[in-house]
């Protein structure tokens, strides 16, 4: 399986702690302690900073009213990204898969909306892999018989979480969630881009999703991956990247879970990976769900990617667990 072009579409709203602080809610120790793991300083917002001033106890539907985007036109702008990197027409395209955990409606589905907007009639249908999103996307069809894989996949994660937060009232919420969309032109027959050399993501129930999104966004803490059980995963996926190829694990760029990144990046130190190999993009923009890891990747590829380091994704959450090693052909 091959990664031929990638796009995100970032807001250009930017909530800062300052902005937070003057939002009037209060954490506490538990909390303190979560947001320390995250370690974001500012978020990547559809909303104006006008509004959530003056918010009060207005809802999704007012929100929605005043956001910049939609889930479906931020992902649209990541698509038109993603076409153009990987040098095809939406024309091309023979299948859409979508994932949202911010959707305006749920049916038709995400991926049957943003294929709509380009006009392409082809098979579309939502994943629900939550904040696993992007390497779910991978893993899945790489899983598939490459004759089963149409010439051109586009893969898209878009969320606006910021729209469900009720700001003034859960600090965590406001604290942690930007926006973001992210989409990926996957192939199993053109070998360019980024090969998928390496992916393993199984079922760990015990890794459960912490977030909750219905009227409003929120953050169970109970649910949380524990500092010590994050640090037993980032080991063991370490140790199974060294069996695979040791020199490739001592030379990668590696993404780990954006919702934990400031924890992830000083457990990857003690295990000896350079802060320059780490990636944590959701420390400038936010933790936008299953959009995340796309982000990270996305702000790479001009990058790491085009001198030839390979890069490594880490996830656990949503009850999935495991990592995927992308490299360049």
């Amino acid at each position: 399986m091959f990664v031929l072009g990638i796009g995100s579409a970032v807001p250009n709203v930017a909530l800062k702690d300052g902005d937070v602080a003057q939002l009037g809610a209060s954490v506490d120790a538990g909390q303190r302690e979560f947001l320390q793991r995250a370690g974001v300083r500012s978020r990547s917002i559809t909303l104006p900073l006008d509004y959530l001033r003056g918010a009060g106890e207005q809802g999704l539907a007012q929100a929605w009213q005043a956001a910049s985007h939609s889930p479906t036109s931020l992902a649209k702008e990541a698509v038109a990204k993603a076409l153009a990197c990987a040098g095809i027409s939406v024309e091309s395209i023979g299948l859409v898969l979508g994932d949202t955990a911010t959707p305006y409606q749920r049916c038709p589905s995400e991926a049957q909306r943003v294929a709509g907007e380009y006009g392409v009639k082809v098979a579309a249908y939502d994943t629900t892999a939550g904040v696993g999103a992007i390497p779910n996307f991978i893993s899945m069809l790489s899983a598939w018989k490459p004759e089963r894989v149409p010439e051109y996949v586009l893969c898209i994660a878009t969320n606006t979480p910021s729209q469900y937060v009720k700001y003034g009232k859960d600090c965590v919420a406001a604290s942690l969630f930007g926006d973001a969309a992210v989409a990926l032109v996957l192939s199993a027959t053109h070998a360019k881009g980024l090969e998928v050399v390496y992916s393993k993501i199984v079922s760990e129930q015990r890794f459960r999703a912490p977030f909750v999104v219905e009227q409003s966004i929120s953050c169970n803490l109970k649910d949380l991956v524990s500092s010590s059980e994050l640090e037993s995963f980032i080991k063991a996926e370490l140790d199974s990247l060294k069996a695979f190829n040791a020199e490739l694990a001592a030379s990668c760029v590696i993404i780990p879970p954006q919702a934990y990144a400031h924890e992830a990046k000083e457990i990857l130190g003690r295990c000896g990976v350079s802060a320059e190999r780490v990636v944590t993009t959701s420390q400038e923009h936010g933790f936008s769900l299953g959009s995340a890891f796309g982000v990270a990747l996305a702000e790479q590829w001009n990058g790491a990617i085009q001198h030839g380091r390979p890069v490594v994704l880490l996830h656990c959450g949503d009850g999935l667990r495991g990592s995927i090693v992308l490299k360049k052909c």
